[in-house]
């Protein structure tokens, strides 16, 4: 019993002792592995880039011969996925906050129409007629079909229609409650 108490000290001791003796500088340079390194302790200094060489898969970055082609989708530029105003894509579209205070005549003011597009590059823009009754004009827009819904707190009981005015890009935009009274609120219309 007294030779196993004298071994577990002298075992004790011994770790403690290597603990005390091995440190950073009794270790000779370079001899510590990778697994040892505690994990983000080493920097810039430590690291030296050039040597490091191209990542493999970053190689094929080096194939857009320096954003020469950066534009190319499979091999193809953007006109050939996405053919502005060419039947099946959005031709235009339009968020429209819509309320008793919307002005008369034709406006589109980030307020009034904070979100739009058309594909012609024409103007979107947005007037009210009277309560619930809408006039979106895509100008030069060649739009055959569209479908709009109304946006916000209790837009949920209320249904649009729309309706193409003119070969122009006007369309009809009206929203009704869910007693069919027309009501002013804010709507989203979608062309293609």
């Amino acid at each position: 019993m007294v030779i196993a108490l004298i071994a577990l000290f002298v075992a004790l001791g011994g770790t403690a002792y290597a603990v005390k003796q091995i440190n950073g500088s009794t270790l000779v340079n370079r001899s510590v592995s990778n697994l040892k390194i505690k994990k983000n302790t080493l920097t810039k200094t430590e690291i030296n880039l050039s040597q490091l060489g191209t990542i493999p898969k970053a190689n094929t970055a080096n194939q857009a011969n320096f954003a020469k082609n950066s534009g190319q989708l499979d091999g193809h530029g953007a006109d050939f996925w996405q053919q502005a105003c060419q039947d099946g894509t959005v031709k235009g579209y339009a968020l429209v906050n819509g309320d008793t205070n919307f002005p008369s005549s034709f406006t589109n003011a980030a307020g009034n129409v904070p979100d739009k597009f058309n594909c012609t590059g024409g103007t979107v823009q947005a007037k009210r007629n009277s309560t619930g009754n809408y006039t979106v004009q895509f100008a030069s827009s060649t739009a055959h079909v569209g479908v709009a819904n109304s946006y916000g707190p209790g837009s949920f009981d209320e249904y649009v229609s729309i309706n193409r005015e003119s070969s122009t890009g006007d369309w009809q935009v009206v929203i009704h409650n869910s007693s069919g009274q027309p009501t002013d609120h804010h709507f989203t219309i979608i062309l293609s």
